[in-house]
């Protein structure tokens, strides 16, 4: 999505719509992963929550590019940091 040659609105809408497509396909493991503070787990607890750490901060990174992308060509309002 961020890729994409999208305007940072669909971006930011598309990225909303998988996130929520996402979690109702696999409710409520998502529901109880995202409750989850990831930050309380250990890098060396698991392959596994190494490996959901980085998407975080994926999704993360992405979404803030996307909402400074949108602030740098004024389709969204600057209202506070991305």
């Amino acid at each position: 999505i961020l890729a994409s040659r999208a305007s940072p609105r669909r971006k930011l809408r598309d990225v909303v719509v998988a996130l929520m497509t996402s979690y109702g396909e696999h409710y409520p493991l998502i529901y109880i992963y995202i409750r989850e503070n990831l930050s309380q787990v250990a890098d060396t607890r698991s392959a596994w929550s190494k490996h959901m750490r980085r998407l975080n901060r994926e999704i993360e990174n992405a979404v803030i590019a996307i909402v400074e992308e949108g602030y740098a060509d004024g389709s969204f309002r600057r209202v506070g940091s991305a």
